[in-house]
């Protein structure tokens, strides 16, 4: 997926992979991500369930900031927090709550 500008680490590329069992259209089983972004990275496990053109995935983030780009947290917290993804066609809301901060970003993936 492609996130136009997480709040945290900017412009980012999200690739993962996921281990899915089927059931007819549908689809659900744990997904490990790596997000590279302009000023940080991310990690995320989470649990994905899906059909067809539509998924949501509930899971943990671990955000790490450059340390010359701290912009939302503290020089003591790297950012781990709760991380929902809802997937529809192309387009996918990111949402991600942290003790700091919470925010939502728009991704295009495939």
């Amino acid at each position: 997926a492609y996130i136009v500008d997480d709040n945290i680490i900017g412009e980012t590329h999200y690739a993962g992979i996921s281990y899915f069992k089927r059931q007819g259209a549908g689809y659900y089983g744990p997904t490990l991500r790596a997000g590279l972004g302009k000023k940080g990275e991310k990690i995320n496990l989470s649990y994905s369930s899906g059909f067809s053109f539509m998924a949501v995935d509930m899971g943990l983030s671990y955000i790490i900031p450059d340390k010359s780009e701290r912009r939302n947290f503290s020089d003591n917290l790297e950012g781990l927090g709760l991380e929902l993804g809802i997937r529809f066609w192309v387009v996918q809301l990111v949402a991600i709550h942290t003790e700091k901060t919470s925010y939502i970003s728009l991704g295009y993936g495939f």
